[in-house]
């Protein structure tokens, strides 16, 4: 099985954090903004303040389209406060799942074919799509360049880059 198949879902444990970091480290590109709702725990531990740096211990993913990082921070989590990260060394983490699943799903085709696990790949696939997700490495050290409250969106903006 793939590294990248254990970032599927759940939350991954820390072997699987340095064995996907491993995988990602030398796969980075420029992504001009990503999206990331914050979780309790992460609005706890970081201390955000204007130019404060702040390194994110474990991979952390963001997405591209903000809308899925809003319902993240206001429905999951229930924080309201989103993080907009601007000019970031990221992996594309959805291409690449998308790439994978789409092979594993050509050969369930291609054999005789288990219908529940053959959905089950569909249903990852479209996830994968949906989120449009990016991962941040390990260390990945941040400077928090703006804080405010979109009224609008009802939510605490953390700008950093």
């Amino acid at each position: 099985m793939h590294i990248l198949m254990q970032c599927l879902g759940n939350k991954i444990n820390d072997f699987n954090h340095k064995r996907v970091n491993d995988y990602i480290k030398d796969k980075l590109e420029i992504k001009d903004v990503l999206f990331r709702g914050l979780t309790i725990e992460e609005v706890l531990s970081y201390k955000f303040e204007v130019n404060r740096r702040i390194k994110f211990k474990r991979i952390t993913s963001f997405s591209s389209e903000s809308h899925i990082a809003e319902t993240f921070a206001a429905e999951r989590y229930m924080t309201n406060v989103l993080v907009v990260l601007k000019n970031a060394n990221v992996f594309d983490y959805s291409t690449a799942m998308i790439d994978i699943l789409e092979n594993l799903i050509a050969i369930e085709e291609s054999g005789q074919t288990d219908d529940d696990k053959l959905n089950k790949l569909y249903d990852n696939l479209c996830m994968v799509d949906y989120e449009r997700e990016f991962l941040l490495p390990i260390n990945s050290e941040l400077i928090v360049k703006n804080i405010y409250f979109d009224s609008k969106k009802n939510m605490h903006i953390v700008e950093m880059e």
